[in-house]
């Protein structure tokens, strides 16, 4: 496995751990729309496996569960939408990780930084 996708990855998972993002959920559980949107981004991973033609580029759709739940929940709710999309696209170990990593962890990040800027420095 490379060794960048694993140091982030684990970075991210472990400071979503430290977080403990479960306690702001309430007792019902996630609300709905993050779970359905969970659910169907295993299909939008694996596109390109899907259709057969690698001309369709594996959509992210990260940053939305970010926005609906918060940074630390997405990250540990990407941990199943990634073991889904090997599942789904027949994906090596390898490949998983990088598409968890580069279709989930990184673009949500990025989003979480570019909204921390905007509140910082627009008025």
């Amino acid at each position: 496995m490379p060794w960048l996708d694993v140091l982030l990855a684990a970075a991210a998972f472990a400071v979503a751990l430290a977080l403990r993002p479960w306690r702001a959920l309430p007792r019902t559980g996630p609300p709905w729309p993050w779970l359905a949107w969970g659910a169907a981004m295993p299909l939008t991973w694996t596109a390109d496996r899907l259709s057969g033609a690698p001309l369709a580029p594996p959509l992210s759709g990260s940053c939305l569960l970010m926005l609906m739940a918060g940074w630390p929940l997405a990250m540990l709710g990407l941990a199943p939408v990634a073991l889904a999309a090997a599942w789904l696209g027949d994906l090596t170990a390898d490949q998983a990780l990088q598409r968890l990593v580069w279709l989930g962890i990184v673009p949500a990040t990025f989003a979480l930084a570019l909204g921390a800027a905007v509140r910082r420095w627009l008025p």
